[in-house]
């Protein structure tokens, strides 16, 4: 039900859907499950416009690089030690050459395996191209204000994420 709603949300209704899920932790050895219950959160998110609907094969952990926009070149984190490049989060803005393209080729040449991009309110649109051809590989997927405060504050506890493309049933 949910995701119909989304959907009518949708600037033009064509866009790709995302479906980001928190994926808690092992328990520490001798600390048990103590979270009662499940704390297993599902975002949704539009695929860009510029960028195929790919998505990290594996768990990832998700990351801020120091410029908050993701308009400076940066590298992944050095605590990422299992091999994968994770998924840098960035705000939506920055100054006027940082277009969405960008933010992704940033990540990308950062290592990341994608990136979420933070909707300055609650709408939720595709992100269209700004050149005529791009060769952006990687995930890059939009949220709305709230979702990416909710998926930054869930980063900071260390707390992997899974994506996978949302299919709607016909």
């Amino acid at each position: 039900m949910v995701f119909l709603v989304l959907f009518s949300l949708i600037e033009g209704g064509v866009a790709e859907v995302a479906l980001i899920r928190t994926v808690l932790p092992e328990p520490e050895p001798g600390e048990g499950n103590l979270r009662g219950g499940s704390d297993t959160k599902l975002f949704a998110g539009v695929f860009s416009a510029f960028a195929p609907a790919v998505t990290p094969s594996a768990r990832v952990p998700v990351w801020a690089p120091i410029d908050p926009f993701g308009c400076k070149d940066y590298g992944k984190p050095d605590n990422l030690t299992d091999g994968t490049g994770g998924v840098a989060i960035v705000m939506r803005g920055g100054d006027a050459n940082c277009t969405f393209e960008h933010k992704a080729e940033q990540a990308q040449r950062a290592g990341a395996e994608g990136v979420i991009i933070v909707f300055n309110d609650s709408n939720l649109f595709a992100m269209a191209p700004d050149k005529n051809s791009t060769d952006i590989k990687i995930m890059v997927i939009g949220v709305a204000k709230e979702t990416g405060k909710k998926i930054k504050a869930a980063s900071k506890r260390k707390i992997l994420f899974s994506f996978e493309v949302y299919e709607r049933p016909m």
